[in-house]
């Protein structure tokens, strides 16, 4: 008597093909889906040239737009052919700042550009030209600011090797500035404090002979000591610090100051006493 058995695995096989074969097809999909988005597109620059040509401004104006809107899927050429149409047609609209804006994007992407005055109406040259006067322009002064930021970095870094915050001032960002001067000040005079202390009182536990005073005098100048160590590692930190930001995160004409004024002193209790008071 012969019995049907079920195969060992033929559930899981299954199972796998099927998820191949949704996986394949989702792939598909996509790709028909860019393929067609593609073809849309292209379509649409096509049509944009025709209606140009036929001298349907408004609508080559409107297509084209709707075709920038994907400019990602856009060649460069198509781009800059968008933008010329466009400026063409602003300009044969009346609209010649809105042509200037068209024909300055359409120099970005061809900066050796220009238009033939045999076969281009003189109206469309003199906007081109003002378009191409302007871009020059922009990218001169562009230019010029650069190098003159650069110069400031410089200058601002120069003073800051001279003292920490001076670079700041010079930028104009008087509450940094006046901040990193002032924390400089006290990180030094807290230094200059805690070396002459513990040179009292470690010459003080050196010569003395009493062991009750002996173990007070090392904790006192050790903790002398120790302060020696903060207050010089965070007044260089902050002079380093002036000197990154006055080079690389500044920012020019800084507005708005305000001033701070700190006030060292030493506290036979403590081992120095800082107190802050801000003003605008």
């Amino acid at each position: 008597m012969s019995k049907t058995g079920w195969i060992p695995g033929l559930k899981n096989t299954n199972s796998l093909v099927l998820k191949l074969f949704i996986l394949t097809a989702l792939y598909s999909l996509c790709a028909c889906t860019d393929l067609f988005a593609q073809e849309d597109i292209t379509r649409l620059v096509d049509k944009t040239i025709l209606l140009f040509n036929d001298g349907k401004f408004k609508e080559a104006e409107l297509t084209a737009l709707r075709a920038l809107q994907n400019s990602d899927s856009l060649a460069s050429a198509d781009q800059a052919e968008l933008h010329r149409i466009l400026a063409f047609s602003y300009v044969a609209q009346e609209e010649n700042e809105k042509a200037k804006r068209q024909f300055m994007l359409w120099l970005e992407f061809e900066p050796l550009a220009n238009l033939d005055p045999i076969y281009i109406s003189p109206k469309i040259i003199s906007v081109f030209n003002e378009a191409k006067t302007e871009l020059e322009q922009r990218k001169n002064e562009a230019s010029t600011e650069n190098v003159d930021e650069m110069k400031i970095r410089i200058a601002a870094f120069q003073r800051s090797l001279i003292f920490p915050g001076r670079g700041q001032l010079y930028r104009g960002e008087k509450v940094k500035g006046i901040s990193l001067v002032s924390s400089e000040i006290v990180m030094l005079g807290a230094l200059l404090y805690c070396h002459l202390k513990y040179d009292q009182t470690h010459d003080r536990y050196l010569n003395e002979k009493n062991p009750d005073k002996i173990s007070d005098l090392y904790n006192e100048s050790n903790l002398y000591y120790q302060g020696r160590i903060v207050s010089a590692s965070l007044a260089a930190g902050i002079y380093l610090y002036s000197l990154i930001d006055a080079a690389y995160l500044s920012s020019a004409n800084i507005t708005n100051a305000e001033t701070l004024s700190l006030k060292l002193s030493p506290d036979p209790e403590r081992l120095l006493t800082i107190s802050f008071r801000w003003s605008r």
